[in-house]
């Protein structure tokens, strides 16, 4: 898959990970806040676009008569 995004947009897909949400909930602070600003720095211009790219697989299968 494919997504051309800026930064936060790619933090707000972060955000929206189960594992992100169970950690906040557990510890009552926001994971993201320990990582984002050296995200912010590497990412350069909040307004730059970025292509983020991950592997998306698919396990197909059919049940029932025939």
């Amino acid at each position: 898959m494919k997504a051309e995004w800026n930064c936060d947009e790619f933090l707000g897909y972060l955000e929206t990970w189960s594992a992100v949400q169970k950690y906040a909930e557990q510890k009552s602070a926001p994971p993201l806040e320990q990582v984002e600003q050296k995200l912010r720095r590497a990412w350069g211009s909040a307004a730059q676009v970025r292509q983020i790219r991950w592997p998306l697989y698919l396990r197909v299968g059919h049940i029932g008569s025939r």
